[in-house]
């Protein structure tokens, strides 16, 4: 049995300051996840991000491979992506990441992951 914990939220960009005619200009948008393994044991990593409308209706999805870390190079590692030309409606953001060991561990001895970002660019006149 694997057992994966997968972490994640919702940004609501309108309730975060972002002008919905602003966000209709298809900024980019770049998220940003670090990510190690631990050095007794390999594990899986995921992320998962999507950018959504405001009926939460998809508009692009970001889903690298499942990577796998091996424990004898359990150094920090970034994983990252921007999107464009995504269409008009962008609103909301969900942002899912995790992962598990592969000695498949009782408890959580997984993927270890800090410093996620989510960052709108907009282009200056």
């Amino acid at each position: 049995m694997t057992v994966e914990l997968v972490c994640g939220m919702v940004v609501d960009l309108v309730c975060e300051g972002y002008c919905p005619r602003d966000l209709d200009t298809q900024p980019a948008v770049t998220v940003e996840d670090w990510y190690s393994g631990r050095t007794d044991c390999g594990c899986k990593y995921q992320l998962t991000v999507c950018l959504l409308d405001e009926k939460k209706e998809l508009l692009q999805k970001f889903e690298p491979n499942i990577v796998t870390v091996d424990p004898s190079n359990s150094s920090w590692k970034r994983m990252t992506h921007t999107f464009s030309e995504y269409g008009k409606g962008l609103r909301f953001i969900s942002f899912e990441h995790g992962g598990h060991d592969t000695r498949f561990w009782k408890g959580w001895y997984g993927v270890r992951v800090t410093d996620s970002a989510i960052k709108v660019h907009f282009c200056s006149a």
